[in-house]
């Protein structure tokens, strides 16, 4: 009965030892399609390839996000530009009209006062 079972141990040996060989057959050289071991490679330089398009792609987005925030500022700064000749437009435009107005005021206060002193000048004095 032990020579049985040590024969049935060698056979399951013998076998477990040819499904190892199956194995690494299969893994190394593939059962007409690509091995494991070709796959894992093409795996890994597709993974570097992939890494190397996202790396290019991060980079033109941050350069294209830089873009856009350059152009949000210049538009910001000719906004301001705008508003503040808008600003300076109209102001010295109040200016203008205020002064014109003025200056004809004044002339007519000057002309005025002389047709007052003209008046007095001709106004009969008393004597005492």
């Amino acid at each position: 009965m032990a020579n049985e079972a040590i024969d049935y141990i060698n056979r399951d040996i013998v076998n477990v030892k040819e499904d190892i060989r199956t194995l690494s057959k299969l893994v190394r050289d593939g059962n007409g399609q690509p091995s494991l071991m070709q796959q894992v490679t093409m795996l890994q330089s597709d993974m570097g390839r992939i890494e190397v398009e996202l790396k290019e792609q991060i980079i033109n987005l941050q350069t294209t996000v830089e873009s856009f925030r350059a152009k949000e500022k210049e538009r910001n700064t000719l906004a301001w530009q705008f508003k503040t000749a808008i600003a300076v437009a109209i102001i010295s435009s109040f200016t203008a009209i205020y002064l014109h107005y003025a200056r004809e005021e004044s002339s007519n206060t000057e002309k005025l006062l002389v047709q007052i002193i003209d008046r007095l000048d001709k106004a009969p004095t008393i004597k005492k």
